[in-house]
């Protein structure tokens, strides 16, 4: 566990040395405003274009013949759409859940306890994700778009964060107030799981009734 959390730290050491321009931060707002209500409706067409971007560029890296990267770039977005996307979906909702599950850690004030605490919410949120596929779907993106509207929208309204939309902002130099971002996280959150549950609840009689 020590070494998972060295790697951990080293991963979000070197994130910290990238930087951003002010004009990146609304964007994401937007970017995140769209998965925390739409989540489950989009997912499926940005895993195909990033696994057709992908395909693609292994094609580009295989060959510069103009028929192997389309192949590839179709097989990328093929395979994106039969597996991937259950996959992804899984794998986004176990993070989720233990994103969620290290942060209730640390507002509990039981830091130590933050990494098992993540570990335990990500099995248990990818296991219940199998069984609960859509739910658990709606639940991650929600989250994921959560923590960027969260994240995002607090550097826009604090003025000591806020950047110039042409400045860059190195990433390990934005410190966020804790709870603040929490407020903000678990209440967009559950406004996200809501639209989007109300959304599918409604969206399954209106398809049964244009079937019927």
């Amino acid at each position: 566990m020590d070494e998972l959390m060295k790697h951990a730290e080293d991963i979000l050491e070197e994130l910290g040395t990238y930087s951003l321009p002010g004009y990146a931060f609304p964007v994401l707002v937007i970017v995140g405003l769209i998965f925390l209500f739409l989540g489950a409706r989009v997912c499926k067409g940005v895993v195909t274009a990033l696994c057709f971007l992908a395909g693609g560029a292994a094609g580009y890296c295989l060959s510069d013949n103009n028929i192997v990267i389309g192949v590839a770039s179709a097989v990328g977005a093929v395979v994106a759409g039969l597996v991937l996307q259950y996959v992804v979906g899984v794998i986004l909702a176990g993070l989720a859940a233990g994103a969620a599950a290290m942060l209730a850690a640390n507002l509990m004030g039981q830091e130590n306890m933050a990494p098992f605490f993540a570990v335990g919410g990500f099995l248990l949120g990818a296991t219940l994700a199998v069984r609960f596929y859509r739910m658990f779907l709606i639940f991650g993106t929600a989250a994921l778009g959560a923590a960027c509207v969260a994240a995002c929208g607090l550097v826009l309204l604090e003025e000591t964060l806020r950047p110039g939309m042409t400045q860059y902002v190195q990433l390990g130099e934005i410190y966020l107030d804790v709870y603040k971002f929490s407020i903000g996280f678990y209440g967009l959150l559950a406004a996200g799981v809501v639209v989007q549950g109300v959304a599918l609840a409604y969206r399954k009689p209106v398809k049964q009734a244009v079937e019927g």
